[in-house]
């Protein structure tokens, strides 16, 4: 008897997205799961739309009239399905041909109670949605959570760092005694699953389980949704159950060094700038090798600049937000 699964997806205002998600379901060559719940705006009209002209069956939908926090929207979404694992996606999302399939042969298994895998760029995509999902898929630009964004090798006891929220499978049960946080704006997943990881919840990360991620490539964007994750992983540091992680040092350093950089002797600044741009032009030579664009060069250095300040400095302002006490009471 094949599990059943619902399929999860908030998206608001992005009804091209939207579409664009759905039509890769409906060309799935197993059409397996049971619903598909979306969570859309009431005053969303194109979104609604979308609903209308792709032909996918099971489709039920919530309505609000603001958009809820991130975590906020899961858990809706969550109360309204039924099936025996929730699969969570995001709407700028696209499944590769054969996803249900590989997704199904690991639920007959039924060894895992959360697993996924790597999103990646879309498929004949433009040039800078190339370079963006080759810096997050490179080592030295994201570490060891880079395996999210590239397609690593298959680890049959993942960690929150190699999962990511919008190609996630969770066992129903878990959400039980179980919420998403409702308040902070991201990293909501990271310490769901984290709580999860401690408390013996087997998971694995699938190489085959790849969606296709349509990335930001717009800087100010990406400068904003770094600073927020940074921010919001310093502040989960300091909330109850949350389990601190050495890899976390470097960018709180980096941030440190970043906000007192004018305090610093000159030559020690001039030289770890160096430094990283050495390393960032190797990453850049690599990406070039992949496009064929010498573009990707400075394309390379300002998404790795952005991400690496950004991530950093917000690591640091969360981080001091938490160590003052607040958020530290709350528990999730």
């Amino acid at each position: 008897m094949s599990t059943s699964f619902d399929i999860l997806i908030a998206s608001f205002n992005r009804s091209k997205d939207l579409k664009a998600c759905l039509e890769s379901v409906m060309r799935q060559k197993t059409q397996s799961y049971s619903n598909i719940h979306l969570l859309l705006l009431r005053s969303d009209i194109e979104s609604n739309k979308v609903i209308s002209e792709v032909k996918v069956s099971g489709i039920g939908v919530e309505l609000v009239d603001a958009i809820p926090p991130p975590g906020k929207s899961r858990n809706l979404l969550v109360e309204a399905s039924s099936g025996e694992f929730k699969l969570f996606l995001d709407d700028d999302v696209e499944l590769t041909e054969n996803y249900l399939e590989e997704a199904s042969k690991i639920l007959t298994g039924n060894e895992f109670d959360v697993f996924g895998g790597s999103d990646s760029s879309i498929e004949k995509s433009s040039f800078k949605q190339e370079v963006i999902a080759s810096v997050l898929g490179s080592y030295f630009v994201m570490g060891p959570t880079a395996i999210r964004h590239s397609k690593g090798k298959t680890k049959f006891k993942a960690t929150e760092i190699d999962l990511t929220l919008c190609n996630l499978w969770v066992r129903s049960s878990l959400f039980e005694e179980n919420t998403f946080d409702e308040v902070i704006m991201r990293c909501e997943e990271n310490i769901l699953l984290d709580h999860f990881a401690q408390h013996g919840v087997k998971m694995g990360y699938f190489s085959e389980l790849t969606v296709k991620h349509k990335r930001r490539e717009n800087f100010i964007d990406q400068a904003v949704i770094q600073y927020k994750s940074g921010y919001f992983r310093g502040v989960s540091f300091f909330m109850e159950g949350v389990k601190f992680k050495l890899l976390f040092l470097l960018p709180i350093v980096t941030g440190l060094l970043i906000i007192l950089m004018p305090l610093i002797d000159f030559k020690i600044s001039f030289s770890l700038i160096v430094l990283h741009t050495l390393f960032t032009i190797a990453v850049g030579i690599n990406i070039f090798y992949k496009t064929n664009n010498i573009l990707s060069l400075p394309l390379t250095w300002m998404y790795t600049v952005i991400i690496h300040v950004f991530f950093s400095i917000g690591i640091v302002c969360g981080s001091t937000v938490g160590l003052k006490g607040r958020f530290v009471d709350r528990k999730y």
